[in-house]
């Protein structure tokens, strides 16, 4: 069988949307499980709950506000795409949801993940159906790509099914580019995979990389004679398509560059080898359907990782086959991503070598191993090349031995006899989904492999009974990971739990202006943004690089890196007061509240505290120390010193000792309240924040500098009394304005950085698109071939 043809046939529009219903009612059906507990919403703790739907209630509320600039529910502020373009800014799912009314949104949710799984059985059947005879098989392709062990296991990750539903669009331009110079769809679907998520768009970049050197055997040196033409034009409209998302991936990088995260993580993962643990899992994924994200039944390897990859029914079996069997461009594909998945510095790659234990490239072998299915199964309608059951027999025998060796050691431990210690202690953390869950998924297994010894062993092969083993295999897989995994991602609490506190209970704010922070217990660390109420607990994979620094140093959180920030156990009462909290919203009812905080009343069961050392934002200083002096203070006490005395960098020190006095010894420090009063005494008279910036006014008897607790973001700009002021990064990382003896109008404007950049490259980039299409149409038609730009575009 050649696979450089054009397509052997056309998917109808009746098939596709045939296709997109399936999907959906499979979908439906797999939810059940959820849904029979949440009369029909989604609801899973995890960052589906704690990340995704808070961020698109702020989403909806910076919106409605006419300004996509500043987020103040955003730990100490930040710019919303600097913040949210990872999850919801350029998403165009994030804003279907964002649709729905509040009390509905979580019904919203739901929508998008059915809408998903449509449209990926929309964009994978088309393009696997450009290498089938039948649209049956394109179908099925789209069935085991669409349900794979890659979109079971990320669905607690929920915008990670996003890359699922769009990047089978890429390959199919991609051939549609090659086979038929037809280049819209790439474009379109490039731009599209950038702008909705820029972290899966780099793996997507090393998956089109590798798909075409095999594709074009760029591999041979002769190749490049005759694919040179078309390896120019995949380039060139590859960096047009991208070029076309600048608008999203230029602002972006601005947020990568400051966020401690990826500062610290991108380029520092390098090993050589895995662990056992994790190469064995690896293994499993390809042959046994995957458990849970984050717990496991069988290896204890890295969580989180997005490790799945088993196609329902059948696995890889297939792709062995074809492997062994076949010399084509795929066999290359699908050898090559099978090391990578094996080699940590390889899978690195993927993700810019910040991780070695993250597979979130998955999709992409996911997609792969659908089509060499299909393909291998269209063999065996042509009664030339069956399943082979040597192949199958020695699959089945391996996934037998990667279950039951795991399986039988935790059991006789569970009976008291301990064999294999490195087995053994992955069945005491708490992360071991329990025994029960063992067999729940050894059955799980077996219903598959016997669905696909029953298609390899029929003496009367037909396409429609695989069909619908397919379906039932997906239903069920999906089915019975989100039943298990239901109740362990509600760690200490139910998921109701949460669902009353943070979207029913306490009263939300509706304006979106912000004056004070307030703080609350620790389980919802976004209860904040929930309520519309900036808070000094936050969830975010990006960070303000000013808000990181900050965080490290007073102990919010343990490092740059960190992603969920959380008022520190020791000193917290002091990071409080200079942070402008004035209540604490005790939503848990047990919680030790802090000191310094007495009770005012209860709303909506909700207990409300206040803290009496409140000091409002921006209040001035009279003394300063250098932040080299404060090298052997503890973090506890950090915050206390920032309310003595003002923290500086020690190269503004020359600007700064014309404003204030220097604190030579910072080691005496007096009382909380005592130190709240003495700021109080020079505080900003007005302030208000808005979704633009802030204003604020205060008097002042002599020069000093203000401080603002808030992020000295690149972004700002910032009049003292209609005039550029000079500002300074102070305590750590956040703002400090340099205030003259008397009255002072201080007006603070928020422009994302990169916005104006990526505005210019997108239009940049569509201008020269739109040339390159009226070239390619003048050039047709005076070849007398047509219309060019119905060409060069299927849009």
């Amino acid at each position: 069988m050649t696979l450089d043809h054009s397509p052997k046939v056309k998917l109808s529009i009746k098939t596709l949307l045939f296709g997109a219903v399936i999907g959906a009612i499979i979908g439906i059906i797999a939810f059940a499980p959820v849904w029979a507990h949440h009369n029909g919403q989604y609801m899973e703790y995890g960052d589906y709950f704690l990340q995704y739907v808070p961020f698109i209630k702020e989403l909806k509320r910076i919106v409605a506000t006419g300004s996509l600039s500043w987020s103040w529910n955003s730990f100490l502020g930040d710019g919303l795409i600097s913040a949210y373009s990872y999850y919801t800014v350029y998403n165009p799912f994030a804003w279907i949801v964002a649709l729905f009314p509040d009390q509905y949104i979580l019904y919203g949710t739901m929508f998008a993940i059915i809408l998903k799984l449509a449209i990926s059985m929309v964009t994978s059947a088309l393009y696997i159906g450009r290498f089938c005879k039948k649209e049956t098989y394109a179908l099925i392709g789209a069935l085991l790509y669409t349900f794979s062990g890659f979109t079971l296991v990320n669905t607690n990750f929920y915008f990670f099914l996003d890359v699922v539903a769009v990047f089978p669009l890429v390959l199919f331009g991609l051939e549609l580019l090659i086979t038929e110079q037809k280049r819209g769809v790439y474009v379109f679907a490039l731009f599209l995979n950038a702008t909705i998520n820029y972290y899966f768009f780099v793996s997507t970049v090393i998956l089109v990389i590798i798909y075409v050197v095999c594709r074009l055997k760029l591999y041979r040196i002769s190749s490049w004679k005759t694919q040179w033409k078309t390896f120019k034009q995949i380039f060139i409209y590859s960096i047009i398509g991208t070029g076309l998302a600048g608008i999203a991936l230029i602002p972006s990088f601005y947020a990568i560059l400051g966020s401690g995260k990826a500062a610290e993580s991108i380029g520092s993962s390098v090993e050589l080898f895995y662990y056992p643990q994790i190469i064995l899992e690896h293994l499993r994924t390809l042959v046994a359907p995957i458990e849970s994200g984050r717990y496991h039944a069988f290896y204890d390897s890295s969580t989180w990782s997005s490790t799945g990859v088993y196609l329902p029914v059948f696995g890889c079996v297939c792709v062995v086959q074809w492997c062994f069997r076949k010399k084509e461009w795929l066999k290359k594909i699908c050898i090559i991503l099978l090391i990578c998945y094996f080699v940590p510095v390889l899978n690195a790659a993927f993700n810019l070598f910040s991780s070695t234990a993250y597979t979130r490239w998955l999709y992409g072998m996911a997609l792969i191993f659908s089509l060499v299915t299909v393909l291998t199964l269209e063999e065996i309608d042509d009664h030339r090349e069956p399943i082979n059951k040597k192949i199958l027999m020695g699959v089945t025998l391996i996934t037998v031995i990667l279950l039951l060796v795991p399986t039988v050691v935790y059991f006789l431990y569970k009976n008291g006899i301990s064999l294999v210690n490195r087995f053994v202690s992955a069945c005491t953390t708490e992360l071991f989904m329990g025994y029960s869950a063992i067999v729940i998924m050894l059955i799980l297994t077996a219903i598959n492999y016997i669905g696909l010894w029953h298609i390899a062993s029929t003496k009367k092969y037909r396409v429609q009974n695989v069909l619908t083993i397919v379906v039932l295999g997906c239903v069920i897989n999906f089915g019975v990971y989100n039943a298990i995994n239901y109740d362990l991602h509600a760690t200490d609490y139910s998921n109701s739990y949460y669902q009353e506190k943070a979207l029913m209970e306490g009263t939300e704010k509706e304006e979106t202006v912000f004056e004070y922070r307030i703080d609350h217990p620790g389980q919802i660390a976004n209860y904040g943004l929930f309520k519309n109420m900036p808070s000094v607990n936050y969830y975010n994979s990006i960070q303000d690089p000013g808000s990181s620094e900050f965080a490290r140093v007073v102990g919010i959180g343990d490092g740059l890196s960190d992603t969920i920030l959380l008022t520190p156990s020791l000193g917290g009462e002091y990071t409080d007061t200079l942070l402008s909290v004035r209540y604490y919203y005790d939503y848990d009812g047990d919680s030790e509240i802090p000191s310094g905080f007495k009770y005012v009343k209860t709303e909506n069961n909700v207990a409300i505290y206040e803290n009496n050392n409140y000091i409002p934002m921006g209040f001035a200083y009279d003394t300063y120390c250098t932040e080299s002096q404060l090298t052997n203070v503890s973090t506890d006490l950090m915050a206390k010193t920032m309310l003595q005395t003002l923290v500086i960098q020690d190269d503004d020190e020359e600007l700064v000792n014309t404003y204030l006095d220097k604190q030579s010894d910072v080691n005496v420090i007096d009382d909380l309240s005592t130190l709240a009063n003495k700021r109080k005494q020079t505080t900003c008279s007005h302030f208000l924040g808005t979704t633009k910036g802030f204003t604020a006014e205060i008097h002042l008897d002599t020069d000093s500098v203000v401080f603002f607790s808030i992020p000295n973001d690149s972004g700002w700009e910032i009049t003292v009394n209609g005039k550029n002021a000079n500002t300074l990064s102070v305590n750590y990382g956040l703002l400090g304005i340099c205030c003259s003896a008397g009255n002072n109008q201080i007006t603070a404007v928020y422009h994302t950085p990169g916005w104006v950049l990526g505005l210019v490259c997108s239009g940049a980039f569509l201008l020269i698109w739109i040339l390159l299409v009226l070239v390619n149409q003048h050039h047709r038609k005076g070849e007398g071939i047509g219309n060019a730009f119905s060409d060069s575009s299927v849009l």
